[in-house]
């Protein structure tokens, strides 16, 4: 523990990483990828938080074997729901708000101290 002022922090406290992450992996680019692929087809259309959207089910990606079910937003293309039931996975995004995010919004507060992370 580390001691500030009279307060016990833990010793990651107030600190932050940067994290790499790799275009190709982002959720509407695989999205995009998987829906005009051979592995994947639509099986339906619902609306789902508000959107209209394509179900899609893949039968199987690089990172599993197991079918993958996607509610792809039309209008965004964006998986708005992935679920994988054979693994009891469930990613969903709700009360979705697509108004712009000012940049100060992901700057770093005052106080925070950066950490090294491994990379893989």
């Amino acid at each position: 523990m580390v001691r500030h002022g009279g307060e016990h922090h833990p010793p990651f406290s107030h600190t932050y990483a940067d994290v790499p992450s790799k275009l190709e992996e982002h959720p509407v680019i695989l999205a995009e990828k998987w829906r005009s692929s051979e592995i994947a087809r639509k099986v339906g259309t619902t609306e789902y938080e508000g959107y209209q959207c394509d179900i899609i089910r893949h039968e199987g990606t690089e990172t599993t074997d197991s079918p993958l079910m996607q509610w792809v937003a039309r209008d965004t293309g964006f998986p708005v729901r992935t679920e994988v039931p054979e693994k009891l996975y469930l990613l969903e995004y709700r009360n979705i708000d697509e108004r712009p995010v000012p940049v100060s919004a992901f700057s770093i507060p005052p106080g925070y101290r950066k950490v090294e992370t491994p990379v893989p």
